[in-house]
């Protein structure tokens, strides 16, 4: 029967021997390491990744755990004895390793200390530095990553974070909605605030755009960007806000909400004496906006030149009968898109004829280089799209 050694001691082994690499490789398996050697490594490795305060709080409650309990009784600082063999046991006085071991040899008591260590088991205290800091990682990957409050109750997270910090208890998701993202939010606004009423003592101008949108459920909100340079030339692009719109959206309701944005951020784009560039697009309520309620002559308004392209582009499609032909491209391309029978017959065809391997690629009314691609994709697949017809 082969040799079955643990693997702390296969370690030990194949650092002092070059023999066992070699004809003898067969000779023994690789077992369960052993539980005296495993608990002391992750000891060792645990308190690595402890400050000092943590390592003596973690200690501090092992302590208070077995004495309690009746397993020993302290001598002194140094010396402990066991109450069921009555064996005195010498150790460091700040850990319980010692005792802990010993106590392995009394199977009931040992379980009953498990049991125990298990339901009292200790934390990072929340005011640690690394408990503040996992929090704080955690807060920010929430909101870099649009993550969900509810990501602290996903089964797979919770591995990951116990794994990292065994010690660590995640927040509740209340606390995430109600505490740590609006403090977080409040502590970057306020920075982001320090900064650029900073840099704007040294602007020689600035620019705001804005855009007012509808989303799925049918709610309005605006949201306002601001662009700068700063003395170093270098280009900044802010988000200032993407604001909840009710009510009619006329010319002087877009100018009051406008100002109202901006002044969050302590400016007043009415009294600011630098030029101010405000740009949107051609819709009349904003060119009212800012062109009638107005009252600084530093700030100018000016039409986005993408949208302007667009709107002379869909004007240009509606003559010459191009938007009728649009008409019967936009079912076809939907047909392949939607059916995937459609869409396997179609690439079977492609390899057929020795037609490059592509989809149909679908026309967005609001973005005129969509109509260029998919008429561009149809030509390219017109002979496969015809045979399968």
């Amino acid at each position: 029967m082969a040799e079955r050694i643990n693997a702390f001691e296969w370690l030990m082994r194949s650092s002092q021997s070059d023999d066992i690499q070699g004809s003898n490789d067969n000779n023994f398996q690789i077992g369960d390491p052993d539980p005296e050697t495993t608990e002391f490594i992750n000891e060792q490795h645990e308190e690595s990744l402890m400050t000092t305060e943590e390592i003596e709080e973690d200690h501090t409650t092992n302590q208070r755990l077995i004495y309690s309990l009746n397993f020993f009784n302290k001598i002194n600082n140094n010396q402990s004895m066991c109450n069921t063999c009555k064996k005195v046991l010498k150790k460091p006085s700040s850990t319980t390793t010692t005792l802990v071991r010993h106590l392995r040899i009394q199977t009931k008591k040992y379980s009953e200390y498990q049991t125990y260590s298990f339901n009292s088991k200790s934390y990072l205290s929340q005011n640690s530095a690394r408990a503040k800091l996992i929090t704080q990682n955690i807060n920010e990957m929430i909101a870099l990553d649009y993550q969900p409050y509810s990501i602290v109750k996903d089964r797979g997270f919770k591995n990951l974070t116990y794994t990292l910090e065994s010690k660590y208890k995640l927040p509740t998701r209340q606390y995430l909605a109600s505490t740590a993202i609006p403090q977080l939010y409040s502590k970057k606004l306020s920075l982001l605030k320090e900064e650029i009423n900073t840099e704007l003592n040294s602007m020689q101008s600035i620019s705001f755009t804005f855009d007012i949108w509808t989303s799925g459920a049918q709610q309005p909100y605006i949201s306002l960007t601001t662009h700068y340079l700063t003395k170093q030339f270098e280009l900044r692009n802010k988000t200032l806000g993407c604001s909840y719109f009710l009510g009619e959206h006329d010319g002087k309701s877009i100018f009051l909400k406008i100002k109202s944005m901006v002044s969050e951020w302590n400016i007043d784009i009415l009294s600011l004496n630098i030029p101010i560039y405000m740009v949107t697009d051609n819709a009349r309520n904003i060119s009212c906006a800012l062109n009638k309620y107005n009252s600084n002559d530093n700030l100018h308004h000016y039409f986005c030149a993408a949208h302007t392209l667009q709107l002379a582009i869909q004007d240009a499609l509606k003559e010459n009968n191009i938007e009728s032909l649009l008409k019967k491209f936009r079912p076809i391309v939907t047909h392949y898109n939607h059916s995937n029978k459609s869409w396997e017959r179609l690439q079977q065809i492609q390899v057929r004829l020795n037609l490059p391997n592509h989809k149909l690629i679908q026309m967005v009314e609001t973005r005129w280089n969509s109509v260029f691609l998919m008429l561009e994709r149809i030509i390219e697949q017109k002979e496969a799209i015809v045979l399968d017809l």
